[in-house]
C-alpha cells in the first residue's frame, strides 16, 4: 500500500503542503493523517474524503471482522495465560508505572512457562484460519485523566490481534478507556470490555482507538500478535 496516496487526498481536500517523509511507511502516514484529522473534528473525521479513501483501501486488505470470543471455557484459558505473562512481565519492570504500551522482547515470554502453540490454535479455531504468532505481543496499561489512544492502525505483526482485558476501574457516569473501532461505512463502534473478555481483530487494517478518560480511570490489557498462514 502506497502512502504518499494518501498525503495527495488529505492535501487535495484541506488545501495544504505536506512535507513528504524520507520513506514511504503507509502505517506511520496514515496514523499522522488520522491523528490530525481527529484533532481538528473527532466527530467529523470519518465524513472526510480522506478517511474515507483510506477505509475503503484498508478493507480490501482486511483478513478479520472485530469478532468476540464468546466461548467462557476458552475465555477462561485465555485469561489464564493472560495473568501468567502480565505478572512475569511487570515482575521485571521496575519502572512499569512508567508504561502505557511495552513490547517486551519476545526471550521474555518464553519464561513465561505458556504454551503460545496453543494459543495460536485457540485464535485460529476462532479466526476459522490457521495463524502464527508475529512475535511481538504488549502489555497496556492506561491510567488518569487524557490517557488513551487516538485513532490509529497496527504494525503488520498485529495483522490479527488478541485484545484481552485484564482490569478496569472507572467511576459511573464518566469516561472509561473503552476500545472502539470504524467500519468502512465510517461508523464508530465502541466496546465495553469488561475484565477476562477479548476481541480479535485486524489491527493492521482496521482504525481503531481507545477513549481518552475524562478522570483518574486505570485499564491494564494484554495484546498479542498474529499472522494469517
Amino acid at each position: 500500500m502506497n502512502g504518499s496516496q494518501f498525503l495527495k487526498a488529505y492535501e487535495n481536500e484541506f488545501n495544504v503542503k505536506v512535507r513528504t517523509p524520507a520513506q514511504d511507511n503507509a502505517e506511520q502516514i496514515i496514523n499522522s493523517i488520522l491523528y490530525n484529522l481527529f484533532r481538528k473534528n473527532p466527530d467529523g473525521m470519518a465524513k472526510t474524503r480522506t478517511f474515507t479513501e483510506i477505509q475503503r483501501r484498508l478493507s480490501e486488505q482486511r483478513v478479520l471482522e472485530p469478532t468476540h470470543i464468546t466461548d467462557d471455557q476458552l475465555l477462561k484459558q485465555i485469561g489464564a495465560f493472560a495473568e501468567q505473562v502480565t505478572q512475569h512481565l511487570v515482575a521485571h519492570l521496575e519502572d512499569y508505572q512508567t508504561y502505557e504500551a511495552y513490547s517486551p522482547p519476545v526471550e521474555l515470554l518464553a519464561e513465561c512457562n505458556v504454551d503460545i502453540g496453543w494459543l495460536e490454535r485457540a485464535v485460529g479455531q476462532v479466526c476459522q484460519r490457521p495463524v502464527a504468532f508475529s512475535g511481538d505481543y504488549s502489555l497496556l496499561r492506561y491510567e488518569g485523566e487524557g490517557k488513551g489512544r487516538y485513532p490509529h492502525v497496527d504494525r503488520d505483526v498485529y495483522h490479527i490481534n488478541l485484545l484481552f482485558l485484564i482490569s478496569r476501574e472507572h467511576r459511573e457516569g464518566h469516561t472509561p478507556h473503552d476500545f472502539y473501532y470504524y467500519d468502512d461505512a465510517g461508523e464508530r463502534h465502541e466496546e465495553r470490555l469488561t475484565p477476562g473478555h477479548a476481541i480479535l481483530f485486524d489491527g493492521a487494517n482496521t482504525v481503531h482507538g481507545r477513549w481518552l478518560s475524562d478522570y483518574s480511570a486505570r485499564t491494564l490489557a494484554l495484546s498479542f500478535g498474529f499472522r494469517p498462514i
